[in-house]
């Protein structure tokens, strides 16, 4: 008997539609249906309840790492840019010492020269005002051209960026020369006549990063790969578990206690929940 309806006074209207629906198999399947995670078996719902915390966290540390390489990169490119531009700098110095600094074929010979030793798109050195009403205006690419030049000159802090040039990933640094009585051992005020800790000129530096990417993006491909295999291989592992150590002891027992209530068993035997 799994119910009954009292006929000891006439039901009202209301209490009959109740009983119907109480016994109705459809609205018992729409119950199941809003509970539908009570009625899943306890090896899934172990996995549903693990799987989705485990996604989260392979993500989570798959983006710290991704993240730290991606800062790896640029830290190097970045580093890379600062040598170009100490190299620059360092190589007008020698020009100016030896006298050769005011022959423009000089110094265009200089930069294409350190281009081409680096992964170097672009790179250009563009005078401060102090330094054309000085030295004069010298070649129109050594005119400061955009606004980030003007900035890093007014400002005197260098200027890093990951930009896109001509569909490229490219690093730009833009770096400001100051002016000293020892910089990088020579004395600027020997021949430049101006104030010092003012900025002479910058060097704007842009790095070809398309190998770098291609690196970085390769790696994150195997990143998110060796998630997806982990992932298989920890939804497998965690069913064994569970069904070797809570479903198989939990299913003994439920088993054990059956037959404990069943009136044809005998108890003669031991249930092994170990």
């Amino acid at each position: 008997i799994i119910g009954h309806i009292s006929l000891r006074k006439k039901p009202s209207r209301q209490e009959i539609l109740a009983a119907e629906k109480l016994y109705d198999p459809k609205a018992k399947l729409a119950r199941q249906g809003r509970f539908w995670f009570k009625h899943l078996p306890l090896q899934t719902k172990l996995q549903l309840l693990i799987q989705p915390l485990l996604f989260i966290l392979l993500a989570a540390a798959n983006l710290g790492v991704a993240n730290h390489l991606k800062a790896q990169m640029v830290d190097a490119v970045q580093q890379v840019a600062k040598s170009v531009a100490n190299e620059v700098i360092d190589s007008a110095n020698m020009l100016m010492v030896t006298g050769q600094i005011g022959d423009p074929a000089n110094r265009k010979l200089l930069l294409k020269k350190i281009s081409d030793s680096s992964n170097i798109l672009t790179l250009q050195l563009v005078r401060a005002e102090q330094v054309v009403k000085q030295f004069g205006e010298g070649l129109p690419e050594e005119h400061v051209q955009s606004k980030l030049q003007r900035a890093a000159i007014e400002t005197r802090r260098p200027y890093y960026s990951v930009e896109e040039m001509e569909g490229k990933p490219v690093f730009r640094a833009v770096t400001p020369y100051m002016v000293s009585h020892d910089f990088h051992g020579t004395d600027c005020m020997a021949c430049h006549q101006v104030k010092d800790g003012s900025v002479n000129g910058a060097s704007d530096v842009t790095i070809d990063m398309t190998d770098a990417f291609k690196a970085y993006h390769w790696f994150m491909v195997k990143l998110i790969a060796g998630q997806v295999i982990l992932q298989i291989l920890l939804f497998f592992f965690i069913g064994w578990a569970i069904r070797r150590f809570i479903s198989r002891p939990v299913q003994d027992v439920t088993c054990h206690l059956e037959n404990l209530f069943n009136r044809d068993s005998n108890m003669s035997h031991h249930a092994d929940i170990s």
